[in-house]
């Protein structure tokens, strides 16, 4: 009784004899129905099988960054737009005598000999206004108890879907112990 009132609401009449199945008396726009939906689950349970490979594919990129950061032999930061720190692996730490919560209070000025901060200001200006993608130099550093070592820097600019600054990514290799036999 339901299905054929069913029926009869779709076509505003009566359910006619030959839009109803005689095994099992299923309307076939019912079926037609049934069928689409089953079409649609079978869509959706697709996609969220695409959906969920795509997340665990992200997540094992994510870990494999996480100890590329704070496992890799180079020192590693991340600053914010303005300079700041805002993460720092062990290697940079241990090159620059810091805690990581330390270098999270100073900005790359902070840490730089004087005589670089000049060249470095501009170099990174570029980086910040996308004029750059990379900036690559050697320069000195100052660590935390005043010693001086120079370091390889590469900076480069992470940027967002729609082109805005994110932070910078900083590798530094200490390159102290080359600088001082050449000397």
């Amino acid at each position: 009784m339901w299905l054929q009132s069913v029926v009869k609401k779709r076509r505003g009449g009566a359910p006619e004899r030959d839009a109803v199945r005689s095994l099992g008396e299923i309307p076939v726009e019912v079926e037609a129905e049934i069928q689409d939906l089953r079409r649609r689950i079978s869509e959706f349970q697709a996609a969220a099988v695409r959906e969920s490979r795509a997340e665990e594919v992200l997540r094992d990129s994510e870990e494999r960054f996480r100890r590329i950061f704070e496992e890799g032999p180079l020192g590693m930061a991340m600053s914010d737009p303005f300079f700041r720190f805002v993460r720092a692996n062990a290697a940079l730490c241990r090159m620059l005598g810091y805690t990581e919560k330390e270098l999270t209070a100073l900005t790359f000025k902070d840490i730089t000999h004087p005589e670089h901060v000049a060249v470095d200001a501009d170099s990174m200006q570029k980086l910040f206004r996308g004029e750059a993608s990379v900036y690559r130099t050697e320069k000195r550093y100052v660590r935390k108890d005043s010693e001086v070592i120079w370091g390889e820097v590469t900076v480069s600019a992470i940027r967002g879907a729609k082109g805005e600054l994110q932070y910078f990514l900083a590798m530094v290799e200490d390159i102290t112990s080359r600088k001082r036999a050449v000397v």
